[in-house]
């Protein structure tokens, strides 16, 4: 996440990083997968200790699909072909 989202040089950008706001904006990106990388992946996959309920899993869904909403942002403004 470090790489792909970095503010310096990233290889997915999500606005103009020239100035403070786009800088933290893409910093924010990219701390918060890699946030999502290391606090919600999958729990029954990894350890059988950590069961969440369903509300836990739709809070978990819904910061994912914001994080996707950024990343196809990101990819509009990199003019990205998919």
């Amino acid at each position: 996440m470090t790489t792909m989202f970095s503010p310096q040089k990233p290889l997915l950008q999500l606005c103009d990083i020239n100035n403070p706001t786009g800088k933290d904006k893409q910093t924010g990106l990219m701390n918060m997968a890699q946030g999502a990388i290391s606090a919600l992946r999958n729990p029954k996959s990894h350890s059988n200790s950590e069961i969440i309920s369903a509300e836990e899993a739709m809070r978990r869904l819904m910061f994912a699909n914001m994080i996707m909403y950024q990343i196809d942002e990101a990819i509009a403004y990199s003019n990205i072909m998919e």
